[in-house]
């Protein structure tokens, strides 16, 4: 899985463009006034104006400019694009204006919006940038801190920054696989590029501001139009988990060995002092499964009396309980199994006593019958 995701990342690694943002309008028959709501008049009369939106890619200064692809068109950087107008006399959903990108859509350099008004209004636009491959930001500071991320990235670049932080830092194992469906939640979509722009009526037939946006784009490598419809990525997943199981247990097995290696060393560097510390913890592991040392109890003094008012406190009661009622039922069950055998004993004894006396030669026959036919009671012990 990390070899295909790292595949799906080096194909087609886009490049850099700067993209020139303009805005302008238009304003028309803005010396007429506004129809009354009885009235119906012609639409070409009526004062109107025009919001346009256009961009364009500015040339590479570059030797090699001449063999790379052409530019994309404007309306292709962007999924979708939303134009939010302060006009209070107006109701809210005739306020908003939403352009969404799909692949039956043609192309654009620019867009133009036109609507009835003789007033300036403020405008907010909002660009959603479309990237070659989905990127997401890290809503967890922590997160983005540990890994060293200050920028929107993708989920293949996540996950791969995650697993080597593993690799070096990790104290267990933990499979790859695992790892995308742990950071989703940490991934948030990106915020969107916001503009702000006022339409202005009162500055003659055109208001053309004397200044521009310039917006730092990706483009897609040409490589992947080159390439068409790469191959499925998911054949062969039976042996990429297979492959992938083989390595975790040998990550096991690497760990394993660095723990053995770190125990030796410590005994190679300093044996007399390593052996004791072995030594004494080994005791005091002893003295804990024996019963005969209670860890902790020995800070129970005069300058420590709020020891046992600290919430470990209800847990432990809980296990001293269980521990000396499962000391009860076996020292009970023990006494009872004595008295069963203690009963058998007495009973097998006083069996012998009535038995009368019999010549030795049918005594010796009956004893030989009942060993080949006759049952032998035992006490039997629960």
């Amino acid at each position: 899985m990390q070899k295909r995701l790292q595949v799906q990342e080096s194909l087609g690694k886009p490049i850099f463009r700067v993209l020139r943002l303009f805005f302008s309008n238009l304003a028309a028959n803005q010396s007429l006034p506004l129809p009354e709501n009885n009235t119906n008049p012609n639409p070409q009369d009526l004062p109107s104006w025009t919001l346009r939106i256009e961009g364009r890619f500015l040339d590479v200064v570059d030797e090699n400019y001449k063999n790379k692809p052409a530019p994309r068109k404007f309306s292709e950087q962007f999924s979708s694009i939303l134009i939010e107008l302060d006009r209070k006399n107006y109701p809210q959903h005739e306020n908003i204006i939403e352009w969404r990108h799909s692949p039956q859509s043609e192309p654009v350099d620019g867009f133009e919006i036109k609507r009835l008004g003789n007033e300036n209004v403020p405008i907010r636009i909002s660009f959603h940038l479309r990237h070659s491959a989905k990127k997401f930001k890290i809503n967890n500071h922590d997160l983005a801190s540990l890994l060293n991320i200050s920028s929107p990235t993708t989920k293949v670049s996540l996950v791969t920054k995650m697993w080597q932080y593993i690799k070096i830092f990790g104290d267990r194992p933990l499979l790859f696989s695992s790892i995308p469906e742990l950071l989703g939640p940490f991934c948030s979509p990106i915020d969107p590029i916001v503009l702000y722009y006022t339409i202005k009526v009162d500055s003659g037939t055109e208001h053309k501001p004397p200044y521009a946006y310039d917006l730092n784009v990706e483009v897609e490598e040409p490589i992947r139009s080159r390439l068409g419809i790469l191959p499925s990525l998911q054949t062969g997943q039976k042996d990429l988990a297979s492959i992938e199981e083989k390595q975790q247990k040998l990550i096991q097995a690497i760990y394993n060995s660095r723990t053995k290696r770190d125990f030796l060393k410590g005994f190679c560097l300093n044996p007399a002092e390593f052996v004791n510390t072995l030594v004494e913890n080994m005791a005091q592991d002893l003295l804990v499964i024996t019963g005969e040392h209670k860890p902790g109890l020995e800070l129970a003094n005069s300058s420590n009396s709020d020891l046992f008012g600290q919430a470990w406190t209800d847990e432990a009661v809980l296990h001293y309980l269980i521990e000396n009622e499962r000391n009860r039922l076996d020292n009970s069950l023990v006494a009872e199994t004595a008295n069963l055998a203690s009963s058998a004993s007495s009973l097998t004894s006083s069996n012998n006593l009535q038995t009368p006396a019999k010549p030795i030669a049918q005594a010796h026959s009956s004893n030989y019958s009942n060993q080949q036919t006759g049952p032998q009671i035992q006490p039997s012990f629960y």
